[in-house]
């Protein structure tokens, strides 16, 4: 799981949260969208956890990148973010990518963490 956030105490609570959650993942943190797609492209994830609002690259540039990129555009990806939904859609966030409003719920983000990595497994049982 590479986690786009540039609010390192944010990013500190991400960390010992999804810790205790037995996830068979590793957490890989990044500061922003650019330093997100280095690491994306460094370590190949299953899934992206992302702020929209960061300095340097945005998230919506990076998910548009990625879109973009036959080899990250099916990517799994979650956006945390504290901007309002209306804003959000105007931005062009697609459809497909949830969104959860600052500050998370941690149970409802780990049901879905779960539930793409459920979907990860049952794609990589049925090939």
């Amino acid at each position: 799981i590479v986690m786009a956030e540039d609010d390192a105490t944010l990013l500190r609570l991400y960390e010992l949260e999804m810790s205790g959650w037995g996830l068979d993942a590793q957490l890989i943190k990044a500061r922003d969208g650019f330093d997100a797609l280095i690491r994306i492209g460094e370590a190949r994830p299953d899934l992206l956890i992302s702020d929209l609002n960061m300095p340097g690259m945005d998230g919506f540039r990076m998910v548009r990148t990625l879109r973009a990129d036959p080899r990250y555009g099916n990517m799994a990806i979650i956006v945390i973010s504290g901007l309002d939904p209306a804003t959000i859609k105007s931005m062009g966030l697609p459809d497909d990518i949830p969104v959860f409003a600052k500050p998370v719920r941690f149970p409802e983000l780990r049901a879905r963490i779960e539930r793409i990595f459920s979907d990860i497994d049952a794609a990589a049982a049925r090939h």
